[in-house]
């Protein structure tokens, strides 16, 4: 399909932005720099608010601003549906092989509306990431998130409903790019504006991380004349100490067994990053608010290989795009928010004979998170739940088709997976304590097959409903020297999926003890 090229893009942004970010960390203390403002304090004794006069929030984080520049945005948008039109036709040959040659009056009905049958990747990682170039596009533009996922939402639907008019109209590729391109690019938006936030001089290392993964806010930046502002203190890696982060860089080995008798051994590379662009997070100050801009939002990429090669890929993006904050600092510091969510989970696994996929778009719901924290402990609260729309292999489907082999299935299911509609929780604890942090993560996921819409509905003699369970566990704990970028990490993890189809049951378990070292910043 089209998105190859933003997909190499990232992948060596990222690598990039981590070893200049790796650099820096090396260097300084990893503790932030005190904020140098107050924040509309409650409960503060009226004798102190004299002593120490209030200066209200007047600093903006983020790329929304108060002109935000909605024909550029257009232009742009424009521009990459123009290079994705002659990728299309530069390789037809390839994609002639989707080409059902719907007519026009089709598109306008159901009969030319479907869920299509491409792969996993291109389905759940090229289309999200496509997603995500229109929305940082218009996000780096200074425009709102809301103004932001309607252009997404109109850049995939112009794709769909004209530029591939030789396809049927892809239900599926409109939901990944629009919910999991809102979700992934709010993330890397935020860490592009974080990563051009530097109040001073920057080194050659901040100016090779802003230009390569923070690159969409910087050209905008450099296109409108704006400077980042002076102000705040530069925090650990010298960027803003408005901005809270916390990004970690592991090498780790995976030992996995099925509870039976299959073992494997995996071992790769683990990118984790959690931004919050609300000034006064977790600083001594009292203050509530309301935000609007994606505030709170993480991304997680693992990749993990044998002697054969690339066994198992994670990626994960999450954003609160909206919500409610408040905190106080005495005499501990307590804060907590509540917030409208999104986020994309994709799993690849090739692992214990076995290998497993599914990709969730979290296409709404709420999420709850609060801090405590007194000197040098801390403990995080996070809890989500979501309505999703998932695409999943389902395990039982070999069984199904052993046993009906002439039947004719859904066409997803040629490629061993179906559409489902589904709710999904989540739960995250932490506890710090000085150099040692230890979490707990518990996810679940409930999900039932779409009937009815597959690409070629007309010739399914068998359309069977599924029902796929998925359940997650983790217990992790790190040592994090204080003063040194180094952390050192080992996790206890569990999964299962369950999968029903057609009178036919199926069941993947996995342990998994993990051992690693890499970099805190």
């Amino acid at each position: 399909m089209v998105r190859h090229v933003a997909c190499r893009i990232a992948a060596s942004a990222v690598g990039v932005s981590i070893i200049t970010q790796t650099l820096q960390a090396a260097a300084k203390d990893r503790g932030l720099a005190p904020a140098e403002h107050t924040l509309h304090p409650i409960d503060v004794p009226a004798e102190e608010q004299e002593a120490q006069p209030v200066r209200l929030r007047d600093r903006q984080l983020g790329p929304t601003r108060d002109d935000p520049a909605y024909g550029r945005a257009a232009l742009e948008v424009t521009a990459v549906l123009g290079i994705g039109v002659a990728q299309y036709w530069a390789n037809a040959n390839t994609n002639s092989r989707d080409w059902d040659f719907p007519h026009w009056s089709d598109r306008l009905s159901m009969e030319g509306v479907r869920f299509d049958n491409n792969t996993h990747v291109t389905n759940n990682v090229l289309h999200p990431l496509s997603g995500a170039s229109y929305y940082m596009l218009s996000r780096a533009n200074g425009m709102s998130v809301g103004a932001s996922a309607l252009y997404t939402f109109a850049g995939s639907t112009i794709w769909e409903w004209a530029l591939e008019w030789r396809e049927k109209i892809s239900i599926n590729d409109m939901i990944t790019t629009t919910a999991g391109g809102i979700a992934a690019g709010e993330f890397i938006v935020q860490l592009g504006s974080y990563l051009n936030s530097a109040p001073g001089e920057t080194s050659f290392g901040q100016d090779v991380a802003k230009t390569t993964l923070g690159f969409p806010v910087w050209v905008h930046d450099r296109l409108d004349n704006r400077r980042p502002d002076p102000r705040p203190a530069a925090d650990n890696l010298g960027f803003s100490s408005e901005y809270n982060h916390r990004f970690t860089a592991g090498y780790q080995n995976n030992w996995l067994d099925d509870t039976i008798a299959r073992t494997h051994v995996v071992r790769g590379v683990v990118l984790d990053g959690r931004l919050v662009s609300l000034p006064g997070f977790l600083q001594p100050e009292s203050f509530e608010d309301t935000f609007a801009g994606g505030n709170f939002s993480d991304g997680h990429l693992a990749m993990q290989f044998d002697s054969d090669g690339l066994r198992e890929t994670e990626l994960e993006f999450n954003a609160v795009l909206a919500g409610y904050f408040a905190q106080r600092a005495r005499p501990v510091l307590l804060n907590g928010y509540v917030g409208f969510a999104t986020g994309i989970e994709f799993y690849d696994t090739d692992t214990l004979g076995r290998g497993d996929q599914y990709a969730l778009v979290h296409c709404a719901g709420p999420e709850l998170g609060g801090n405590w924290k007194w000197k040098d402990y801390r403990i995080e609260l996070r809890a989500r739940a979501s309505a999703d729309f998932a695409a999943i292999r389902s395990l039982a489907w070999p069984q199904v088709q052993e046993v009906e082999p002439s039947a004719v299935y859904k066409s997803s299911l040629e490629r061993k997976y179906q559409y489902h509609v589904g709710l999904s929780t989540r739960l995250f604890a932490s506890l710090t304590m000085y150099a040692v942090r230890f979490s707990a993560e518990l996810g679940w996921g409930s999900y039932r097959s779409i009937q009815g819409l597959d690409r070629f509905q007309e010739s399914v003699t068998r359309d069977l409903s599924g029902a796929e369970m998925l359940d997650d566990h983790k217990l992790s704990m790190s040592i994090e020297p204080p003063r040194t970028p180094l952390r050192f990490y080992s996790e206890l993890e569990s999964r299962s999926h369950e999968s029903a189809l057609g009178g036919q049951a199926a069941q993947r378990l996995e342990r998994r003890l993990v051992a690693g070292a890499g970099l805190v910043f």
